[in-house]
């Protein structure tokens, strides 16, 4: 039996991605050219008739504040160059908010509260599974084992709105796995997940939570999640040649490193720099670097080049090394004779995204 694992963690105050195929070999509209991509469209729709009470609460509105709002996540298919687009058939604020009409019970006439669910991240991820993933679990439908696995990671911010004030609720975060396709678990693993965000909602009583409560106005509201993508490297054109020590330089377009050179070979990808003595040495620990035009994320043993999407950015990025053999094809005489070359090491791509918060990879 297939399972979903959700975490969740409650915040009750506000703090205001042949041989290897390194960056140079990736041609960046394989995932990130819109016409080239297929598109998939999902609907999020209650699998169970379970609702909550809200006899103090008129309505949920929500904000999608998410760093890029054109997407919710990729299909990873067998090519770099066919990976598919997943999106909501109503766009996620409509598509939610459907959703919370339909497992929610509101009083219309509470006209004094509401709920605001402000959309930090909501990401979904299909990428294939190799047939020996030793946790991969046994589907018993054909008595074999899950080639797709699909992660969704979520975080919400929940206020509660009262006339044009606001005041902070909780924040539900949650990271859920399973052994399943996207549409799979968009069916049945993905609406119980959302739904579960509403829980701790149903037993707050408005009054007493607000109560010696911080109020925000709607403009302060709006004005601290737009605050997070008012970096340098989201507002520039002009970006410095360098090597990016951690994130934080990243987002400032300030590398310290800038006089280095980057060598690949067939697997990995070694920056190098010269140290005071005029010695050249390899350097790992780093975030990533700058050519002056592009920029490139460390992912594995090789970097990246990233693309940028609205406020975020995404890059074709090494998930593990495989084992692969090419395959040929000669026919004779209407016969058809397969070749294969040696076996050799390659690195698996799929499309990943930057936590445009904490500058991780997923």
């Amino acid at each position: 039996m297939n399972k979903v694992f959700p975490s969740c963690f409650i915040c009750l105050t506000l703090h205001l991605f042949s041989f290897a195929q390194s960056a140079s070999k990736v041609d960046k509209e394989y995932v990130f050219r819109t016409a080239a991509l297929v598109q998939k469209k999902v609907t999020l729709s209650p699998k169970t008739h379970l609702q909550y009470n809200f006899p103090n609460l008129e309505k949920i509105e929500v904000i999608d504040a998410r760093s890029d709002s054109s997407c919710i996540g990729f299909k990873t298919r067998s090519s770099e160059k066919k990976n598919d687009q997943i999106k909501f058939t109503l766009g996620l604020k409509n598509e939610f908010e459907k959703f919370f009409n339909l497992v929610g019970r509101f009083n219309l006439d509470a006209k004094a509260y509401s709920v605001t669910l402000v959309v930090r991240d909501f990401w979904l991820n299909q990428f294939e599974v190799d047939a020996d993933e030793k946790d991969k679990t046994l589907d018993n439908r054909i008595g074999s084992y899950e080639a797709s696995k699909t992660t969704l990671r979520a975080t919400f911010d929940i206020f509660l709105r009262k006339d044009n004030e606001y005041f902070v609720g909780y924040r539900f975060d949650t990271i859920a796995t399973a052994f399943l396709d996207m549409k799979e678990f968009t069916d049945e693993y993905l609406p119980p997940v959302v739904q579960s965000s509403l829980a701790k909602l149903e037993s707050i009583d408005p009054d007493t939570h607000i109560a010696n409560k911080r109020k925000f106005t709607r403009d302060q509201l709006e004005e601290y999640y737009l605050r997070r993508w008012d970096k340098p490297i989201l507002k520039g054109s002009e970006f410095q040649r360098g090597v990016y020590k951690n994130f934080s330089e990243f987002l400032n377009n300030r590398p310290t490193i800038t006089q280095f050179v980057v060598k690949k070979d067939k697997l990995t990808d070694i920056i190098y720099i010269t140290d005071d003595g005029g010695q050249s040495r390899a350097v790992r620990d780093v975030w990533g670097y700058c050519d002056g035009k592009n920029f490139f994320i460390k992912s594995g043993e090789n970097y990246f080049m990233l693309v940028k999407v609205q406020n975020g950015f995404y890059f074709l990025g090494s998930k593990e090394l495989l084992n692969t053999q090419d395959e040929y094809h000669h026919y004779d005489n209407g016969m058809d004779f397969p070749t294969y070359s040696a076996p050799y090491l390659k690195n698996r791509l799929v499309p990943m995204r930057v936590d445009m918060e904490k500058g991780t990879a997923y």
